[in-house]
């Protein structure tokens, strides 16, 4: 697994373009529509292209702020702060809450059938 790291592949060709996917974040045993008032079955994702280093450093400050959101939420009293909540206005209707949705975006795609690469 370590040739498939995204390090190893920064490393190996990090000009290399990948397919980047853009869709809003959905719980593991549901998946909502844009709008956020309605289950349905498809997935609606945007599709872009970037390099492989680019797409790291995406990753990499991703990570961070995921760290830094659970560092924050366990010193907080579990309140959105307003910024956050206004960086992401998707919702989902859930037990009569609206649930804030996170967009994501994650690699695919990417072409290693070229020897050289």
């Amino acid at each position: 697994l370590g040739l498939f790291s995204t390090k190893t592949l920064v490393e190996a060709n990090g000009e290399h373009t990948v397919e980047v996917r853009t869709q809003l974040q959905q719980p593991s045993d549901e998946n909502w529509d844009p709008s956020g008032g309605n289950q349905t079955w498809p997935c609606e994702s945007s599709r872009s292209h970037t390099t492989i280093a680019k797409y790291a450093q995406y990753q990499a400050s991703s990570f961070q702020e995921s760290l830094q959101e659970d560092k924050d939420s366990d010193e907080e009293d579990g309140e959105p702060e307003p910024e956050k909540a206004a960086e992401v206005p998707e919702t989902i209707h859930r037990n009569g809450q609206k649930v804030p949705l996170k967009v994501i975006k994650f690699g695919t795609n990417i072409d290693l059938s070229d020897p050289k690469l």
